[in-house]
């Protein structure tokens, strides 16, 4: 899990204490330096003066801070620039907009999430959140595939300090009984291996499956009955039509979430590394 240098896209208007909010709520991750990233045509003019503030207000707060300007397409700038410096994620703090809004007129948050290879984390303050006890539960909403692998190292990792962990899944109804019988039991099959890979981390795991027409809406209903302070969440690169049309999960469950979210990017086929993956091949070459 290294999240320890983050970029920081902002416009100029944001909330410092949100972003104080947001601070805090980053060193669970261990995260220690935070690139403040400015997009806007040369002939806008920044404030520079909401930017020193800024950078004194991260600096004050033990994180190593740096400025960037740069001209063009606001997302386009964001993924570019992101990869040119090697920084780990993104980060946003979230501002609620319409659906209408975002369709007519575009969303940065949204299409980082499509076009990035890494994670990106939005910032929506928990509302059970206290700095001196940090984070009580994190949901992995997983839809039990390859990014599996990937994910169980941010879920295992030292930094990630929390004391209960929700493994859900959410899928479509089988078509009749049988098979609807079979899909519960190899989904519940698969939160168990992960489970097991994630004993001796956490002092409380439970496992959660349900039926859903809608998969963000399951997540969403399901980390507000529980009480989740954040969720972590796979994004597949392989959407099918419908998604391509109206967004995947992943995009969707940045802006209807209450809680923070971190999209982790998919992972190329036939990556190694636990006995998760194995399991995949077996299945394939089997089944």
């Amino acid at each position: 899990m290294m999240l320890k240098n983050v970029l920081f896209p902002v416009k100029g208007n944001e909330s410092t204490a949100r972003l104080a909010d947001m601070a805090d709520f980053l060193k669970i991750f261990n995260t220690k330096t935070i690139s403040l990233l400015w997009v806007g045509s040369k002939k806008k003019e920044k404030n520079t003066g909401f930017f020193e503030e800024v950078k004194g207000l991260f600096s004050d707060l033990g994180f190593e801070t740096d400025f960037v300007q740069r001209s063009g397409a606001v997302a386009d700038q964001i993924v570019q620039y992101a990869s040119e410096s090697g920084t780990d994620f993104v980060c946003f703090v979230y501002k609620r907009k319409s659906p209408l809004k975002r369709a007519l007129l575009g969303d940065v948050v949204t299409d980082v999430i499509r076009l990035s290879n890494l994670p990106v984390f939005v910032y929506k303050r928990p509302f059970s959140f206290q700095k001196t006890r940090g984070i009580q539960t994190v949901m992995y909403a997983t839809g039990l595939s390859d990014t599996d692998i990937k994910i169980l190292g941010y879920l295992k990792h030292k930094n990630l300090k929390a004391d209960e962990l929700l493994l859900f899944h959410a899928g479509e109804r089988a078509p009749d009984p049988v098979a609807e019988a079979k899909r519960v039991e190899m989904a519940y099959a698969r939160l168990t291996e992960l489970e097991q890979q994630c004993r001796g981390t956490f002092a409380r795991i439970d496992k959660k499956e349900a039926v859903a027409v809608s998969i963000t809406r399951a997540i969403v209903s399901q980390s507000r009955s529980s009480s989740v302070d954040f969720i972590i969440a796979g994004k597949s690169d392989r959407a099918n039509a419908l998604e391509k049309m109206i967004g995947s999960t992943a995009e969707s469950l940045s802006h209807k979430s209450s809680c923070p979210v971190l999209i982790v990017p998919s992972i190329y086929e036939g990556f190694p590394g636990t006995a998760l993956s194995q399991r995949r091949e077996d299945e394939v070459c089997h089944g």
